[in-house]
């Protein structure tokens, strides 16, 4: 889906004035519509949501009260966002400024650009489609560029959506269990797609947000930038966010990971945070989860960008299940004894195993690893068994 913001990037928007609405540049585009003779009472008959509407408002060329009611109507329709050409109004009133933003439609102005060369760049957008690969290819660069400099970032930041506010950020990932990502993200992003208040009108007294939603590998992707650097403001509104989207039933079954961070220079963190949590609440059969960087499965699931950590990870597991040790099935009881935190009757009760057999294995995965004590095993063990249940859902991140 191409959104607002997208279309603005394209270079023929340069000139174009931005009076109100800011918070609805996430708003994706379906249509392009052209506002000429038709009243204000038959907007809802010729146009529809999610339509890019460009106007004169020549209808109301001598009636500002009858400008607004065009805009109202406009507004209300649901338009991605208006369009108008400077020729009879050159600003729009206070109380179409608030209804615009309370709507989240944008209301843009322009003087030096045709009506047919925005049809077309709009049309010729639409038909292209390439906002996935567009952001797919961005946000990769993100994910693995915790480390850039500040200036290169700023200008990744930007290309996702040139109106993110630079202060502080939420990122939330949704996905399924599934390691390729399933047609339930397709008809979930549609879902959101189609209730636009999902992330809108949550506890934004005294601050403005723009945000961004797209698909992005197995899952989707909210970026929620905020005006504030007021931690407790930014933390507020994502506990009402992911509160909201947990009492609804279309998420339910599905894992949902966030992070966020009060300052841009952390925006690449924000998007790890967002998916490592996201894993770690699939990897333990978790709704939701917060993280924060400190978790110690942030960095377990760090360490795997390092093509030495994988080839560990596959080394071990091809020595837990070599032909020698098929009869003694220890890669199972390897995982099943780091899911049962280490105890061994529990262990034995899920292999349907005597504790002693249990114990032995548990010997033998100990030599295997180089292991000289318990508390090295137990360390070892952990991070393999996390390291390895994780790899099929960031492999694709870390490529």
């Amino acid at each position: 889906m191409i959104t607002v913001a997208d279309l603005m990037l394209s270079p023929l928007f340069s000139t174009a004035r931005l009076a109100a609405g800011k918070s609805g540049l996430s708003n994706n585009v379906l249509y392009i519509g052209f506002l000429d003779w038709e009243s204000a009472e038959q907007i809802p008959k010729y146009f529809n949501a999610g339509e890019i509407v460009i106007t004169t408002l020549m209808g109301a060329k001598d009636d500002p009260r009858m400008a607004d009611k065009y805009l109202k109507a406009l507004i209300m329709n649901n338009s991605s966002a208006v369009m108008i050409k400077e020729i009879y109004y050159r600003e729009i009133s206070e109380e179409i400024k608030s209804f615009a933003e309370e709507r989240h439609v944008p209301i843009f102005f322009f003087s030096d650009i045709y009506v047919d060369e925005i049809i077309h760049e709009v049309k010729k957008q639409l038909e292209t489609d390439v906002e996935e690969a567009g952001y797919e290819s961005v946000l990769d660069a993100v994910f693995n560029g915790a480390g850039m400099a500040a200036d290169e970032l700023h200008q990744l930041v930007s290309q996702i959506n040139p109106y993110f506010y630079g202060k502080s950020f939420v990122a939330v990932y949704i996905s399924d269990d599934e390691t390729g990502g399933s047609g339930r993200t397709e008809r979930l992003y549609d879902y959101i797609h189609n209730n636009r208040n999902l992330l809108e009108n949550i506890m934004r007294e005294e601050m403005n947000i723009v945000y961004s939603r797209l698909i992005y590998k197995r899952g989707i992707m909210f970026i929620i930038s905020f005006d504030t650097d007021d931690e407790e403001m930014v933390t507020d509104y994502g506990r009402s966010l992911i509160k909201r989207l947990l009492d609804d039933e279309n998420f339910r079954g599905m894992r949902i990971g966030a992070g966020y961070s009060c300052c841009e220079e952390e925006f690449a963190f924000v998007i790890r945070r967002a998916i490592f949590a996201n894993v770690k609440c699939v990897l333990d059969a978790r709704d939701f989860l917060l993280f924060d960087g400190g978790d110690g499965d942030y960095a377990i699931f760090s360490s795997l960008e390092k093509e030495s950590v994988r080839a560990w990870c596959r080394q071990t597991e091809e020595i837990l299940t070599h032909p020698a040790t098929k009869h003694m099935p220890l890669l199972e009881t390897a995982l099943t004894f780091s899911r049962c935190g280490g105890n061994v009757e529990r262990t034995a009760a899920v292999l349907c195993q005597h504790k002693n057999t249990v114990r032995y294995r548990m010997d033998r995965i100990g030599e295997i690893l180089g292991a000289e004590n318990n508390i090295e095993l137990y360390g070892k063990l952990y991070f393999f068994t996390r390291a390895y249940l994780s790899e099929p859902y960031l492999e694709m991140f870390f490529g």
